[in-house]
């Protein structure tokens, strides 16, 4: 029986070898079977992506890991956020918990109008904001930002005259002084309707300044500038009457006519604390000197004497009311430029025109 099964199993296998030899065995592939990719509509797995994720706790403020504190306020925050934007948060470790900002540089509601900024794909800043925020953007070095918000400053059609006044007063509430000067660059025609208000009379000596200097604002004449200086002086008089030599210094006292050169020469009593010092009566005599050789010089020589720039100069009807007359003094003249302001509105400097823009001029 034994040696029975020893023959089976030996004739078996020798079948299997033969087998072997005549048939190769072929994969599934082989036979004609291809691996096809499923449709686009049904391979695709609907779910967020890394990103999208971290962007969601981002905006929920899940797993905030960094607190900002501006006075007493708090703001939970991620960290990777703000340095990602500010090089001020740059020398922050990891770790930091807890950051501190300066209120005089970083007002809560401009961080806040920040940090929105930051999470957002598309936001506006807010107008009525602009002002705290440029400060803290300039504070925190926010580049992006701020290259954005100085091409709203750049766009006239953004930012008018009527709305450089009111920013440049905003600016002044959060001492943005920068932005104060940006704003004064804008300021043209609507100049005297700002030297009217009770606002022009409470800028400091800096503020003044900053108008005193500029070419841009548009005025009747340079008389203009004198008597605004004697407004911005006489309201405070005992505090700013060290400051007289400051702000008639701006005055472009060559661009007087010779009558009226001598009319503040004369200067009447009541304002002689204005026009006594030796500076202010020196500078009307070298304008005078200015004005005489003038007339007797050639051509080549008054063309190589040194240029005074003009600012914009106005047609303005009302004006004509109240103009700095002949045989008029100066006291009388400046009370008619006094009557003249209270005639300005709102609307006024609309309707005027100036006559050109700035000119480089020989007096």
């Amino acid at each position: 029986m034994l040696a029975k099964n020893k023959n089976f199993r030996e004739n078996c296998c020798n079948e299997s070898e033969m087998e072997d030899e005549f048939i190769k065995e072929m994969s599934f592939e082989s036979l004609g079977f291809e691996v096809k990719s499923f449709p686009k509509n049904f391979a695709c797995v609907n779910y967020p992506t890394f990103i999208l994720c971290i962007e969601k706790f981002i905006q929920k403020f899940k797993f905030c890991d960094t607190v900002i504190a501006i006075g007493k306020e708090r703001f939970n925050c991620h960290f990777i956020v703000i340095k990602c934007f500010s090089k001020h948060f740059e020398k922050f470790e990891k770790n930091t918990t807890l950051i501190e900002l300066p209120t005089d540089q970083v007002t809560p509601k401009a961080f806040c109008e920040i940090y929105e900024w930051m999470l957002a794909s598309e936001n506006h800043i807010k107008r009525e904001s602009f002002a705290e925020v440029f400060k803290a953007v300039r504070f925190l070095q926010i580049d992006k930002l701020l290259q954005h918000l100085m091409m709203i400053v750049d766009d006239q059609h953004i930012i008018s005259e009527r709305e450089a006044i009111s920013i440049f007063l905003e600016a002044k509430r959060v001492n943005a002084k920068c932005l104060q000067s940006f704003m004064v660059g804008k300021v043209s025609k609507i100049f005297l309707t700002f030297v009217a208000s009770k606002e022009f009379l409470e800028c400091t000596l800096d503020e003044a300044l900053e108008f005193f200097k500029s070419n841009r604002i548009a005025i009747n004449s340079e008389v203009d500038m004198i008597f605004t200086a004697i407004r911005w002086l006489l309201y405070k008089w005992p505090r700013r009457k060290n400051n007289i030599k400051e702000i008639l210094k701006k005055i472009k006292f060559e661009l007087i006519v010779p009558w009226q050169l001598v009319e503040f020469k004369k200067y009447p009593q009541q304002l002689g604390q204005i026009f006594h010092p030796i500076e202010i009566q020196t500078a009307i005599d070298e304008a005078l000197s200015y004005q005489s050789t003038r007339h007797i010089q050639t051509f080549e020589e008054h063309s190589s004497e040194r240029l005074i720039v003009s600012r914009r100069i106005i047609d303005d009807p009302l004006w004509k009311e109240f103009e700095f007359e002949r045989n008029s003094n100066v006291h009388v003249g400046y009370n008619s430029f006094r009557q003249y302001l209270k005639k300005l509105n709102a609307f006024h400097w609309t309707r005027i025109e100036c006559r050109d823009n700035n000119k480089i001029l020989n007096p």
